[in-house]
């Protein structure tokens, strides 16, 4: 019983000493979404966790499609939205500063003839297609 209650109380501590950062993080990404329809990136590529959360947070204002690490098309939770993004005349590219998607992608703009914007957005490197 008393590990059941020691169980108990260091879950608890754990979540409120966890409250700042997720509430930080939180409204970080609500920037995101703000500065992203600012600049009207509202169909995006970027990773996994970004897509989903960016997708839902904006209520489907930002359409996003899921990129692996080589830049690919990977797993999206819902293939419409490929289709979407791929259709989209000038996607953006949304990644977490200090990713490997970022590293290449910035390596490819450079070296490449397509004319594109780029922001540097609440720990996301921005790159946009004009």
């Amino acid at each position: 019983m008393l590990l059941i209650f020691f169980t108990f109380i260091s879950g608890t501590v754990r979540t409120f000493v966890d409250i700042p950062a997720a509430q930080s993080a939180y409204q970080q990404e609500g920037a995101l979404v703000q500065d992203l329809l600012k600049i009207g990136a509202t169909r995006i590529y970027s990773e996994y966790w970004t897509c989903n959360r960016l997708t839902f947070r904006s209520r489907e204002q930002i359409i996003c499609s899921v990129l692996n690490d080589q830049l690919n098309p990977e797993f999206d939770r819902y293939m419409p939205y490929r289709f979407i993004v791929r259709a989209a005349p000038h996607p953006a590219y949304v990644f977490p500063l200090g990713s490997k998607q970022a590293d290449i992608l910035k390596h490819q703009m450079l070296v490449s003839s397509t004319h594109y914007r780029v922001y540097s957005f609440d720990g996301y490197m921005v790159y946009q297609i004009i």
